[in-house]
């Protein structure tokens, strides 16, 4: 996900991910980098090129998980990551709008540019290749 939205202060050093151990689930935390931080608060557009920077690709988490998944599966995953993501990530987009309190005076446009920036299909499309390309040279490499 942090690929997906482009949160620039993922990376080895700061997983910023809990885990709830009863169900094998992980939450990632601490959202404040996303579309690029700050610095492009004001300049996030939808056709921003995907960025895979530091994250967690590069991490030894990452790593010593793929050695136990196999080319086809990792593929299959991001399938269907994508699938999935792109068919409900307008609605929780929707969701988190919905739930912001009046007092925060969120610009009348916000909504619109981020569900374009999430949902753009070009760079969705290259974010996927991007990925598929980053995860099957790291697996080479175990």
């Amino acid at each position: 996900m942090d690929c997906h939205l482009n949160n620039v202060d993922r990376n080895s050093e700061n997983y910023n991910l809990l885990f709830q151990t009863e169900q094998q689930r992980f939450y990632a935390i601490d959202h404040a980098a996303l579309f690029g931080g700050p610095a492009l608060k004001s300049r996030f557009v939808p056709k921003g090129e995907p960025s895979l920077g530091q994250k967690l690709l590069g991490s030894y988490l990452l790593r010593n998980t793929l050695k136990y998944i196999t080319l086809e599966n990792i593929q299959k995953t991001l399938e269907s990551y994508f699938a999935q993501c792109n068919s409900i990530l307008g609605t929780e987009i929707d969701k988190v709008f919905s739930m912001l309190p009046e007092s925060w005076e969120i610009s009348e446009n916000l909504k619109e540019r981020v569900l374009a920036y999430s949902l753009d299909e070009t760079r969705l499309n290259l974010l996927e290749l991007l990925l598929s390309n980053n995860l099957y040279e790291i697996k080479k490499k175990i």
